[in-house]
């Protein structure tokens, strides 16, 4: 049975709203939250929406006001940060959502990211393969120095992760490249989004790769998807993707999907209705 997951919005009109939303969608039994990241932009001749706000310091509010709901990125530029850096802020954020963080992570659209960061924007999908394994190292509790192509770590101490091994950390891809490094490297896979025998093309791609590298154990799978224009169009992607393998959706939002989420059978309950009626 799929997972429901919802891809909120990363930028914020009235604060109170957009927690209330976080909160309700739980309520309504969404499994996880999301949010996405477009929080640096390059400069654009023609106009296009804003830059977002930053997707870890919005996990960490809706945190405050869920419980049970996983927080995701879907998906963050995270080889953009600092191993260590990222390290430590994803276990914070782990320990204050008590272990509801998901790392969802990719190489990004904007090159800019990386080069704002003083970084080199070439090579970004091997930089984001090292980043995961020093990551991985720090949150083990590896005290042994670490030198890469692209990183030099010293031997060091943090804070302990609020799970063995940290948050899963899954790999947003959308071609062969990107296939085999969620295979690699990856707990599991996010596809941008496609006609369902697209996407179960893409998972079984990815986990064949898996079975070529010997991996085994969980592995999560999602896919994008956009907010149902009503009762039957939402019928209609549940069934669709249902049988595709996938572990779940990530829905964009709309102020519909509380409605749809909270009353799935309303239609049938009013057949039903009419018919007793005569």
């Amino acid at each position: 049975m799929l997972e429901i997951g919802v891809r909120l919005p990363a930028m914020i009109g009235d604060v109170g709203e957009y927690l209330a939303d976080a909160a309700a969608l739980e309520a309504a039994g969404v499994e996880s939250l999301w949010v996405g990241e477009q929080s640096v932009l390059p400069v654009a001749a023609t106009s296009r929406p804003a830059p977002d706000l930053d997707p870890w310091v919005l996990l960490a509010g809706i945190a405050a006001v869920t419980h049970r709901a996983r927080l995701g990125t879907a998906v963050s530029s995270i080889a953009a940060w600092p191993p260590v850096l990222f390290a430590t802020m994803a276990t914070s954020l782990d320990h204050l959502s008590r272990g509801r963080l998901v790392v969802g992570g990719g190489v990004g659209n904007h090159p800019v990211r990386f080069v704002a960061g003083g970084l080199s924007a070439r090579e970004r999908g091997r930089r984001l393969e090292e980043f995961v394994t020093v990551v991985r190292a720090i949150w083990s509790g590896s005290r042994e120095p670490f030198r890469g192509e692209y990183y030099d770590v010293p031997a060091l101490e943090v804070a302990e992760p609020r799970r063995p091994g940290g948050p899963p950390i899954v790999l947003g891809a959308r071609g062969r490249a990107g296939f085999l490094r969620a295979a690699r490297w990856g707990d599991g896979l996010i596809h941008p989004g496609g006609r369902p025998d697209e996407v179960a093309s893409a998972l079984a791609q990815v986990l064949e790769f898996r079975k070529g590298e010997g991996r085994s154990g969980p592995f999560e799978s999602w896919t994008l998807v956009p907010a149902p224009a009503g009762r039957a169009e939402w019928r209609q992607t549940l069934e669709a993707y249902g049988a595709t393998g996938l572990t779940g959706l990530i829905v964009a939002w709309d102020p519909r999907l509380l409605d749809l989420l909270r009353n799935p059978d309303a239609e049938v309950d009013r057949s039903d209705l009419a018919l007793a009626q005569g």
